[in-house]
């Protein structure tokens, strides 16, 4: 029995998890906890019946000239897979709204594997039980994978907390596949929303502070971008934008970040050719300055465009993500 709890012990964990979750509310078709949810199932049935995989405007916003969403396909892709299982029970429109109801919790499922997966080679027994209750007790884990709240954030946290899984290997083993894949799912939260490229240079830098501090090479560092470069390029050929694949769109994922990635990946590939072994850390910061100037144009490409318009003015500042923390503190 004891070895059967030391190899099965995850079920345990997700166990508790779903009872965590069902202490939220009971599920109702129609009643989502945000405005966005309703968007997003709106968009569901709109997809669902046009029969096309490729963006399109969305009509049933800003009549009657329509919408062109920021919203990529990866979500759809696994509320579609739900939908399946209630769409010969139910009229379309429920089914959609229903299968809604249930799909943070099972990402939120899929979210604690990802946190045990992460955490397993580091904490035995009481620590590792300790970790994983204090991930999904606390009241943030049940309000974001609760029922009712379809949202792609959950899907964010997801593919970053199995980013970071790969990114540790790399730190405690020093494995090139550990990188390449933790680079591939940062890519793939990349693609779920582009809000998630602070976490991508987090990331980066961690791999960057190795080759700075501690004389590794910058074969890691090459390699995680390479694997983001690769997966965004992919991205952006099967979930293209609809104004078509070669349109630069900084509001999702396009052409526009496959570029800069592979630029990143070339720049990286060109100073990891230099033998830096006797180099000073001050040395190896000053040819890293390419890479910091890029990556500066392509923070000012995304975001100056967007607050020196007038959608600051009229639209923006009501949203929370757009609001400085430190108008937070004051209040």
């Amino acid at each position: 029995m004891k070895n059967f709890c030391k190899k099965y012990d995850l079920l345990f964990y997700l166990g508790i998890a779903l009872l965590c979750l069902m202490v939220m509310s009971g599920i109702k078709t129609s009643d989502y906890r945000d405005t966005d949810s309703y968007m997003w199932a709106n968009r569901m049935i709109d997809w669902i019946s046009s029969g096309s995989w490729f963006e399109r405007k969305f009509m049933l916003s800003n009549y009657p000239y329509g919408e062109i969403l920021h919203w990529t396909r990866p979500l759809d892709v696994l509320w579609f897979g739900l939908y399946s299982f209630f769409k010969d029970f139910y009229p379309m429109k429920e089914a959609v709204f229903i299968s809604g109801s249930f799909l943070s919790p099972v990402i939120g499922l899929f979210f604690v594997t990802a946190v045990y997966f992460a955490i397993k080679p580091f904490y035995n027994g009481f620590y590792r039980l300790i970790f994983m209750l204090a991930v999904f007790f606390p009241f943030p884990f049940q309000g974001a994978f609760g029922f009712l709240n379809p949202d792609h954030h959950v899907l964010i946290l997801l593919f970053q907390c199995i980013s970071f899984a790969f990114l540790m290997r790399w730190v405690c083993f020093d494995k090139k596949k550990s990188a390449f894949l933790a680079g591939l799912f940062a890519a793939l939260s990349l693609w779920v929303t582009v809000e998630s490229w602070i976490f991508f240079f987090m990331v980066l830098s961690v791999f960057i502070s190795g080759f700075v501090f501690y004389k590794r090479q910058l074969d890691a560092a090459t390699t995680f971008v390479f694997g983001s470069f690769v997966t965004i390029l992919i991205a952006t050929v099967i979930n293209q934008p609809a104004q078509g694949f070669f349109y630069f769109d900084m509001g999702r994922i396009s052409i526009a970040f496959a570029a800069m990635m592979g630029i990143l990946f070339l720049l990286l590939k060109t100073i990891n050719t230099h033998n830096i072994e006797k180099y000073s850390p001050l040395k190896r910061i000053i040819l890293l300055v390419p890479l910091g100037v890029v990556s500066l144009c392509w923070l000012i490409a995304l975001y100056y465009p967007v607050f020196t318009s007038k959608l600051v003015d009229v639209w923006m500042y009501r949203i929370n993500e757009m609001k400085s923390p430190l108008n937070s503190v004051k209040t």
